[in-house]
């Protein structure tokens, strides 16, 4: 009985790995472009939700809370960049400063990757009303 080997030729080798490199340049663009557009989703949906957790805190603890940009996690920077991070803080005195009988009570750290959140604002303020004043 004569066998014959299987596998592939040279020929077909190539022509595999061909359509296999092609589908990769098309398809890593494609990935990248998912992964950043994923990045600023989340950094959306988790700045937007310490903001309602701020205006709730200020509603439910009848006080005014503060959230501010801020890249030590302690204090507020000042600026309107607020991809080095934010904290979310009982503001009694409406100094916008974390003192005295103030209470952090989130700190959320700077997000990674070439991402740039910027706001009109450094810092918002909710009234016990659960209005704003900025």
């Amino acid at each position: 009985a004569i066998r014959h080997a299987r596998g592939l030729t040279l020929v077909e080798l190539l022509i595999t790995l061909a359509v296999a490199m092609t589908l990769l340049m098309v398809g890593v663009p494609v990935f990248r472009s998912s992964v950043a557009n994923n990045q600023v989703t989340t950094a959306t949906n988790d700045l937007v939700a310490h903001v309602t957790l701020a205006r709730s805190e200020a509603i439910k603890r009848v006080t005014p809370v503060t959230i501010c940009a801020s890249t030590d996690g302690v204090t507020c920077s000042g600026v309107n960049g607020w991809e080095t991070g934010w904290i979310v803080f009982t503001d009694r005195d409406t100094l916008g400063l974390i003192d005295g009988d103030d209470e952090l009570l989130r700190v959320v750290g700077a997000r990674s990757g070439p991402l740039t959140i910027t706001a009109d604002a450094a810092a918002m303020r909710y009234m016990p009303d659960g209005s704003l004043d900025i």
